[in-house]
């Protein structure tokens, strides 16, 4: 390399680019640009990536009913005793919505717990516990007790209305 007077300026010019630091970006403009310019999918991608965020998996009563015939799948009925007592799951374990926490050692954890509420959204909510709680095998019965009578057991539909 020749040392001469230019090509020492366009040194030091090119030392002087490569050597600024980036302007830092205000977290508002971050968050507006993620907001407006990246596509919902790319963006729910993102969250549950960064927010490591296990998906709920719902199963039908359909493939419920039929994994508890082969004895793959327990139902978790968390509806309040009162509303049992009017009608329930034949082999289902009762375990009120309030009081999941304290009997954590009831559910098996070799099989695939159904939780089942009246119509599903409760159980939703429980199921996303369970999973935090490391029951990975946990699915939402889709529909809950209200489904099960409408596809499986009529007779529930009595002792529900």
């Amino acid at each position: 390399m020749i040392f001469s007077k230019n090509n020492i300026i366009l040194f030091l010019r090119w030392k002087k680019i490569t050597s600024k630091k980036p302007k830092e970006i205000p977290k508002w403009k971050m968050f507006k640009y993620f907001i407006l310019y990246i596509p919902g999918s790319i963006k729910f991608f993102i969250v549950t990536k960064i927010f490591r965020i296990k998906l709920i998996e719902n199963i039908s009563v359909f493939e419920a009913k039929e994994k508890m015939d082969k004895g793959e799948l327990v139902i978790l009925d968390i509806r309040l005793q009162e509303s049992r007592e009017s009608g329930y799951i034949e082999g289902s374990i009762h375990i009120e919505a309030n009081t999941i926490k304290k009997n954590l050692d009831l559910l098996p954890k070799d099989k695939i717990i159904a939780v089942m509420c009246w119509g599903g959204g409760l159980s939703r909510t429980v199921t996303r516990g369970l999973i935090k709680r490391g029951f990975n095998n946990t699915r939402n019965l889709e529909g809950g007790m209200v489904e099960w009578g409408n596809k499986i057991d009529e007779e529930m539909l009595k002792c529900i209305w």
